[in-house]
Protein backbone atom coordinates (compact mmCIF):
# COMPACT_ATOMS: atom_id res chain seq x y z
CA UNK A 1 0.00 0.00 0.00
CA UNK A 2 0.92 3.19 -0.98
CA UNK A 3 2.08 5.93 1.08
CA UNK A 4 -0.88 8.39 -0.02
CA UNK A 5 -3.18 5.47 0.22
CA UNK A 6 -2.36 5.28 4.02
CA UNK A 7 -2.42 8.90 5.02
CA UNK A 8 -5.71 9.33 2.82
CA UNK A 9 -7.34 6.12 4.57
CA UNK A 10 -6.02 7.61 8.22
CA UNK A 11 -7.56 11.32 7.29
CA UNK A 12 -10.86 8.88 6.74
CA UNK A 13 -11.00 7.15 10.02
CA UNK A 14 -10.35 10.22 11.82
CA UNK A 15 -13.19 11.77 9.70
CA UNK A 16 -15.58 9.30 10.46
CA UNK A 17 -14.35 9.02 14.48
CA UNK A 18 -15.09 12.88 14.72
CA UNK A 19 -18.37 13.03 12.97
CA UNK A 20 -19.51 9.91 15.49
CA UNK A 21 -18.01 11.72 18.43
CA UNK A 22 -19.78 15.06 17.32
CA UNK A 23 -22.86 13.62 16.76
CA UNK A 24 -22.71 12.12 20.44
CA UNK A 25 -21.24 14.80 22.42
CA UNK A 26 -21.80 18.08 20.57
CA UNK A 27 -24.32 18.79 18.15
CA UNK A 28 -27.35 17.78 20.90
CA UNK A 29 -26.67 20.90 22.57
CA UNK A 30 -26.46 22.83 19.40
CA UNK A 31 -30.12 24.26 18.78
CA UNK A 32 -29.56 24.53 15.08
CA UNK A 33 -27.79 21.38 14.52
CA UNK A 34 -30.00 18.57 16.28
CA UNK A 35 -31.34 17.21 12.88
CA UNK A 36 -28.24 16.88 11.74
CA UNK A 37 -27.45 14.77 14.61
CA UNK A 38 -28.13 11.34 12.87
CA UNK A 39 -27.10 12.10 9.71
CA UNK A 40 -23.80 12.44 10.90
CA UNK A 41 -24.00 9.17 13.05
CA UNK A 42 -24.94 7.45 10.38
CA UNK A 43 -22.33 8.91 8.14
CA UNK A 44 -19.50 8.43 10.34
CA UNK A 45 -20.22 4.62 11.19
CA UNK A 46 -20.82 4.12 7.24
CA UNK A 47 -17.31 5.83 6.34
CA UNK A 48 -15.66 3.83 9.37
CA UNK A 49 -16.66 0.81 8.27
CA UNK A 50 -15.88 1.12 4.42
CA UNK A 51 -12.45 2.28 5.17
CA UNK A 52 -11.96 -0.68 7.32
CA UNK A 53 -13.47 -2.75 4.18
CA UNK A 54 -10.98 -1.51 2.11
CA UNK A 55 -7.88 -1.44 4.14
CA UNK A 56 -8.92 -5.47 4.50
CA UNK A 57 -9.35 -5.59 1.02
CA UNK A 58 -6.09 -4.35 0.06
CA UNK A 59 -4.40 -6.07 2.83
CA UNK A 60 -5.76 -9.03 1.55
CA UNK A 61 -3.95 -8.41 -2.18
CA UNK A 62 -0.67 -7.12 -0.69
CA UNK A 63 -0.38 -10.22 1.75
CA UNK A 64 -1.23 -12.57 -1.91
CA UNK A 65 1.28 -10.62 -3.55
CA UNK A 66 4.12 -10.94 -0.93
CA UNK A 67 3.14 -14.74 -0.61
CA UNK A 68 3.69 -14.72 -4.26
CA UNK A 69 7.24 -13.17 -4.16
CA UNK A 70 8.40 -15.52 -1.32
CA UNK A 71 7.55 -18.48 -3.42
CA UNK A 72 9.56 -17.71 -6.55
CA UNK A 73 12.34 -16.26 -4.54
CA UNK A 74 12.56 -19.92 -2.66
CA UNK A 75 12.47 -21.33 -5.95
CA UNK A 76 15.10 -19.62 -7.39
CA UNK A 77 16.97 -20.19 -3.99
CA UNK A 78 16.45 -23.60 -4.34
CA UNK A 79 17.14 -24.31 -8.08
CA UNK A 80 14.42 -25.27 -9.52
CA UNK A 81 13.83 -22.04 -10.93
CA UNK A 82 16.78 -20.29 -13.75
CA UNK A 83 17.25 -16.57 -13.58
CA UNK A 84 15.14 -15.08 -16.82
CA UNK A 85 15.86 -11.77 -18.40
Amino acid sequence: MSKKWSYFALALILIGFLLVESSMYVLPYIEGLKDLEQVAFGFGIFLLVAVIILLTKTKKHTDQGRVNNCTVYLEFMEGEMEWQV
